[in-house]
């Protein structure tokens, strides 16, 4: 929530430039690190955490995740920015990020030959 409304205050509006200022914010700061804790939380659950294996994870996996979220995520918030009013945007995100958690529980269990 707090990130939302940070955005939201730093970015008003809902004109295609606010849109898109907003979308970047997320796909510059946010998602990165919210993959890397992610990353982190997986390995941590598997028993595996350690600096060397985190770097591996970031190195192996970080990219093609942030590639796959720019498929998805822009889509999620040109939805909630433009056609939600700010009440109803972290719910509509939380379910999107349900989605997402499925595909990144799919990327931290991948093995590398």
């Amino acid at each position: 929530h707090l990130w939302f409304r940070w955005v939201l205050r730093l970015v008003p509006g809902n004109g295609l430039p606010s849109l898109l200022a907003k979308t970047a914010l997320g796909q510059l700061f946010f998602g990165p690190y919210i993959t890397i804790v992610f990353f982190s939380s997986a390995l941590w659950c598997s028993g595996s955490l350690s600096w060397r294996t985190l770097r591996e994870k970031i190195s192996a996996d970080l990219w093609p995740t942030i590639l796959a979220g720019l498929g998805f995520w822009p889509f999620c918030d040109f939805i909630a920015f433009a056609l939600l009013s700010e009440h109803f945007i972290p719910p509509f995100l939380n379910l999107c990020s349900f989605v997402w958690t499925i595909f990144l529980s799919l990327q931290a269990s991948r093995k590398r030959p």
